[in-house]
């Protein structure tokens, strides 16, 4: 039987109950590298795939809930702009492809502040 590929997916959520939202939560931090709070990015095989959709469908009611996967291509690189959801200093090879964007705020230029005028500027 020939070895399945694995490749890494993006795992989004928005849970209405609190309740599944905390088990889908507390789940998937087992399962997947937390991202952002409702953002996992998860390695595996499409049968393994297949697997764990099963069981996040355990956790949510499809009626209320939205619950996606986005498989990424081999070669993407997650971009991280600001605090990193990794831990610093740690190496970890199981870690997904990624690359940290680190924006010092003393260095923005001034136009950099979204279009927002301060109290003092007129309209």
């Amino acid at each position: 039987m020939p070895t399945q590929r694995q490749h890494w997916s993006l795992i989004a959520y928005d849970v209405r109950s609190p309740r599944r939202l905390q088990r889908l939560h507390r789940f998937l931090r087992t399962q997947a590298y937390a991202l952002q709070e409702s953002v996992f990015a998860w390695y595996g095989t499409e049968q393994a795939k297949l697997q764990l959709q099963a069981r996040m469908l355990d956790f949510i009611d499809t009626t209320e809930d939205d619950l996606r996967g986005y498989r990424m291509r081999a070669g993407t690189e997650i971009q991280l702009w600001g605090k990193s959801p990794f831990t610093e200093g740690v190496f970890d090879t199981g870690y997904p492809p990624h690359q940290c964007h680190l924006i010092d705020p003393e260095l923005r230029e001034p136009d950099e502040d979204h279009g927002q005028k301060s109290e003092g500027e007129a309209a």
